[in-house]
């Protein structure tokens, strides 16, 4: 018998306690452990949510890599698709029935996995889309989840999710017949939202909900500015951007986009300003792309004239973002991360998720598509942002704490959508309590 399946606990392990209401476990799919802060901190945002509604419920996590994220973030694991096999002979096989046997298996180890009386949590993310990824990717894995759910018993909630654009019509097959199969469904934008009920999806019992990120809290020192004295220090948070879908990848539009932020960055540093280049440690490859790009443009740009940092997680990119006056955000959970530290946030960006972000929050103006985007505009509204900066933060201050009481108030229906336990949101006494499995 497989490792996975003779290695998980019985489901008397991990049934709750006689007496209670809340479910044997609670299994959180979500794409963490890949280099995406966003996806990490969605994690990271549930958490607290879960072991207040369900706090004698153990959490898995279904994700990419379960090594990674167990050791992140101290959950038991499990992979959101069957890993190929150590045997070249099956891994022959399969590949010779074009990837059937790992898809029949990875079936088997979601349905296997599920119990009547858990819950399948989908938390936040982009989680209906399929940005750079492949049918059999993801979407198939979101699917064989939510269809094993079903089947087993297992309730399904897709909390404060982002939904759209599908472009592949096989990954359109499997998301939107996903989001049928769930029984609690919420959404971080209008937009996903109007989007599901273009594809049939039954709306009329949803609501919108801010992103799930928008719950962390900071204390106010890490929302403070940088020293007035100095020159204003603008934050580029960086994007791999290489095209939609993976066919795409490489397309004129995304190698243009390389020549505007090499451009935007010479710019910046003729102006006098000084410069962060924010990115992840999965997408350094930009920085090479806009160094050779300042190199073959002959653009009077030094490695010492700006400063790069690069973040392992989504705290490091809130530290790096809290040395900034203005940041200009490229992805959706940096922008994120720029708006909860109160930060004037230019979204440059590659969906239309990221023009109701900014239209959420009052800064509809500051946001430019990823493949048009104007440079000379953006500076425009760059110099516009510093002039402002006070006015959109205390702007900003209060469309936050107003997101915070929302997702506090999501918190209760979800508890009495699902029919359990809730534990009172501002109990002083409930902290975090993560149980394993093993």
């Amino acid at each position: 018998m497989p490792a996975y399946i003779s290695d998980y606990p019985s489901r008397s392990a991990t049934r709750s306690p006689r007496g209670s209401s809340d479910p044997n476990r609670v299994l959180v799919f979500v794409g963490a452990g890949i280099g995406n802060h966003g996806n990490d901190a969605s994690l990271e945002a549930i958490l607290p949510v879960i072991s207040r509604l369900w706090p004698r419920s153990n959490i898995v996590c279904v994700c990419h890599y379960p090594d990674i994220v167990s050791q992140s973030f101290g959950l038991s694991c499990l992979p959101m698709l069957q890993r190929p096999s150590r045997y070249k002979l099956v891994r022959a096989i399969d590949r010779g029935t074009f990837r059937v046997l790992s898809r029949v298996t990875s079936f088997v180890l979601a349905y296997r996995s599920l119990r009547d009386g858990d819950i399948l949590l989908f938390p936040g993310t982009g989680l209906l889309d399929d940005l750079g990824d492949v049918p059999f990717g993801r979407p198939y894995g979101i699917f064989i989840w939510s269809l094993s759910a079903r089947l087993r018993g297992a309730a399904i909630a897709m909390v404060s999710i982002g939904a759209g654009p599908i472009r592949h019509r096989i990954s359109r097959f499997f998301l939107v017949r996903s989001a049928r199969m769930a029984q609690y469904r919420s959404y971080r934008d209008v937009q996903s939202q109007n989007f599901l009920a273009e594809q049939n999806v039954d709306i009329r019992a949803d609501a919108v909900y801010p992103d799930l990120v928008f719950s962390r809290k900071l204390k106010d020192h890490a929302r403070k500015f940088p020293e007035s004295d100095k020159q204003p220090v603008i934050g580029l948070g960086l994007v791999n951007y290489t095209g939609w879908l993976k066919s795409e990848q490489k397309s004129s539009n995304a190698l243009v986009y390389v020549g505007k932020i090499a451009k935007l960055l010479a710019a910046l540093i003729a102006a006098k300003r000084n410069v962060i280049l924010i990115i992840s440690e999965a997408e350094q490859d930009i920085l090479s792309a806009i160094r050779d790009e300042l190199k073959n443009k002959c653009l009077d740009v030094r490695d010492d004239d700006y400063q790069t940092i690069v973040t392992l997680d989504f705290d490091e990119q809130i530290t790096a973002i809290s040395n900034t006056d203005v940041l200009v955000a490229m992805r959706y959970h940096t922008a994120v991360s720029g708006l909860i530290q109160l930060r004037p946030v230019i979204s440059i960006g590659y969906a239309s998720k990221f023009a109701e972000l900014m239209r959420t929050v009052n800064l509809a103006d500051y946001f430019q598509p990823i493949e048009t985007f104007d440079v000379s505009r953006l500076l425009g509204q760059i110099e516009e942002c510093l002039r402002e900066k006070s006015t959109i933060s205390a702007m900003l201050a209060s469309k936050i704490a107003q997101m915070q009481l929302d997702l506090a108030e999501q918190e209760q229906v979800i508890g009495s959508r699902l029919g359990v336990h809730c534990v009172p949101f501002n109990d002083p006494h409930n902290e975090l309590i993560v149980h394993n499995t093993n």
